[in-house]
C-alpha cells in the first residue's frame, strides 16, 4: 500500500507498521529551494518509500546513504514513554519498535545545480561516500524479522 503523500517542506511523523512492529518516522526535510519540482513529483514519494524500506532493512545499522535525488542521514534515538504506547490492526496487538527513526533529507549536491531532466555526468559521483541505495525484495517483507 502507497504511503500518504509527504508534506514537503513541513517536518511530519509517521507510524508505519510492518508484521507486527509499529515504527515511529520523523522526516525532517533540507533546503530544497534550489530545486522544488524535484519534491512534487511521484517518482520522488516512490523514491522516500524506498529509503524507509532501506532503514528499515538496515535498522542494526544504520549509516547515511543516497538515493537518485537526496542523501538521506538516518538516525535511531530512545523513543521515550514507548512502554505506554498500545496499537492494535483489526484485531491483532502491535508491538512498538523501541526506537525513533529519525530520517534527515538533503538533495544531492549536483541535485542543487541540475534539473531533474538533465543527464548527470559520473563526474559528479567521485565526490560522493555515501552508497546508492537499492531496496533489497528480502527487506520488502519485515514480518518477523526482529523480535521485540
Amino acid at each position: 500500500m502507497p504511503l500518504k503523500p509527504f508534506a514537503y517542506p513541513l517536518p511530519e511523523t509517521r507510524f508505519l507498521h510492518a508484521g507486527r512492529l509499529v515504527y515511529k518516522f520523523r522526516i525532517w526535510y533540507g533546503n530544497f529551494n534550489s530545486a522544488p519540482d524535484v519534491c512534487r513529483a511521484d517518482s520522488t514519494a516512490k523514491e522516500l518509500e524506498e529509503a524507509i524500506q532501506v532503514i528499515l532493512g538496515n535498522l542494526d545499522d544504520v549509516h547515511p546513504f543516497s538515493t537518485d535525488h537526496f542523501t538521506v542521514f538516518p538516525y535511531l534515538s530512545k523513543w521515550e514513554r514507548v512502554s505506554r504506547m498500545r496499537f492494535h490492526h483489526e484485531d491483532m496487538r502491535l508491538v512498538p519498535y523501541p526506537y525513533v527513526c529519525t530520517m534527515y533529507l538533503e538533495l544531492n549536491s549536483f541535485q542543487q545545480n541540475v534539473s531533474c531532466d538533465t543527464a548527470v555526468s559520473s563526474s559528479h559521483w567521485q565526490g560522493l561516500f555515501f552508497r546508492k541505495a537499492r531496496v533489497d525484495p528480502v527487506h520488502q517483507r519485515l514480518a518477523g524479522r526482529y523480535s521485540p
